[in-house]
């Protein structure tokens, strides 16, 4: 595919909502390899020409619903005319409480109490003798007479205030709370499938070593393989009473050795992103289940956590001490996590174990990934095919070599330690999961694992 089309691509995603981001991921992951680079460039060109269309105004625009019946109709240009009516002026304030009979910026004018003296009091009782006499009315309550007549109107102002700062606050509190989710939004569109839709197409991370270019091939497309977890970074004590193995008679004495293996993936998803790497913008799900069995549905967090724990009793029995990063399939571990239990262990080895899945079902064997920066690049290389022809061996299955990458959120981030990250089988191929499933195929892992630790 032309590579513009590729950066078009990782355009647009970095615009879509994460909903619409996992959408097309899956997508993409549930396409064969050879109908993904055709879906990208007919994605980009149907994207371009709407886009295209809705900048020149051709597209069709939402309808504005008519006005009920009797309500006047605004006309094109005089949209405006109705607002001039109600231009502010100064006094013409309308305050609350105009309701009540008062105009508008207009002063209650109260009776003047009956009882005050007055300078014209001849005059008020001649012309009270003239008068009529009013009908009797009830007595209202009169102001003391020492209270002042303004008085009562400032008591008055905080109750028509209330209204007013209540909407105020009101306001003020939606626009905070807008602010929030746009921030939050903002940090959550951290564009992980950019890296990973161009790991598909062998664009990015996986440098092959020592590997025919199929192979390379093969290792970048299983590159897309999402890793599981998530939760707060566990104890990096050895688990206590290690389970009991018989070991074969030639298992090597691994007394003083520190291992940390990680059983990759795990019982639920968390698409919650963290980065791929330190100081890096681009992110990935925290954790995944992993892949799934072609014929009878095996899971690859099951199958790896079976291997992890058969694997630790058997290193446990020549003598080293084991640290798993989980004991559980129900848990919540990113691989950032999982990588900071290995590196606060100061281990010998990280082991990581997966059973990946394959975009063609002919896809066999095992295959090995190793971070490609660090402390210990030349030596994980070396670590990562010694490791990979064993297990291929003890398996009796095809070693289809190993890859540096920084496509594994788990490696990256334990780079300071020697780390390796083996692929023991394809669930996507039939043979494979089936060995998978075989105990006696777990047992000859976990003494391959051994041999190779004595290697170290």
């Amino acid at each position: 595919m032309p590579k513009d089309y590729n950066a078009r691509f990782q355009e647009i995603l970095t615009r879509l909502a994460p909903d619409k981001k996992k959408e097309l991921y899956n997508r993409m992951r549930s396409l064969p390899a050879s109908e993904r680079e055709g879906f990208i460039k007919n994605f980009v060109t149907k994207y371009d020409s709407i886009k295209k269309a809705k900048d020149k105004g051709k597209l069709p625009q939402k309808k504005v619903p008519a006005k009920p019946h009797g309500m006047p109709v605004h006309k094109p240009g005089k949209d405006n005319a109705p607002h001039a009516r109600s231009e502010h002026k100064p006094g013409n304030d309308v305050k609350p409480h105009a309701e009540d009979g008062h105009k508008p910026g207009a002063k209650k004018v109260r009776p003047e109490p009956s009882h005050q003296p007055s300078k014209t009091k001849p005059v008020q009782e001649k012309n009270a003798k003239q008068a009529k006499p009013p009908k009797q009315e009830k007595p209202k309550k009169e102001r003391p007479a020492e209270e002042k007549p303004g008085k009562a109107e400032e008591t008055d102002v905080p109750s028509r205030k209330s209204p007013l700062l209540s909407k105020i606050i009101v306001g003020v509190l939606i626009a905070l709370l807008g602010a929030g989710a746009v921030f939050i939004t903002a940090i959550n569109n951290r564009e992980d499938i950019n890296k990973l839709l161009m790991t598909i197409k062998g664009e990015p991370a996986a440098t092959e070593a020592s590997a025919t270019e199929n192979e390379y091939k093969i290792a970048a497309s299983l590159a897309v393989q999402t890793e599981g977890a998530t939760e707060e970074t566990e104890s990096t004590a050895p688990s206590p009473t290690p389970t009991p193995i018989v070991v074969k008679e030639d298992a090597p004495d691994l007394t003083g050795l520190v291992i940390v293996i990680d059983p990759g993936h795990q019982a639920e998803t968390d698409y919650t992103e963290e980065s791929l790497f330190p100081d890096s913008t681009v992110g990935k799900p925290r954790c995944t289940s992993g892949a799934v069995g072609v014929d009878i549905n095996t899971k690859e967090y099951e199958v790896t956590l079976e291997v992890a724990l058969v694997t630790k009793a058997y290193l446990e029995s020549c003598g080293a001490s084991v640290i798993l990063t989980r004991e559980v399939n129900d848990i919540n571990l990113s691989n950032q996590e999982r990588a900071g239990i290995a590196v606060a262990a100061s281990p010998d080895i990280y082991i990581r174990l997966h059973a990946d899945s394959a975009p063609s079902s002919d896809v066999s064997g095992v295959i090995v990934y190793v971070p490609d920066s660090g402390s210990y690049v030349d030596t994980d290389k070396k670590l990562g095919e010694k490791i990979g022809t064993l297990l291929a061996e003890a398996q009796g299955t095809e070693y289809l070599g190993c890859f540096s990458t920084n496509a594994y959120t788990g490696l990256n981030y334990a780079s300071s330690v020697k780390s390796v990250q083996v692929v023991m089988g394809f669930l996507s191929n039939s043979e494979d999961e089936a060995r998978l499933n075989d105990d006696a195929n777990t047992y000859e892992i976990a003494a391959a694992i051994a041999q190779f630790c004595s290697e170290l």
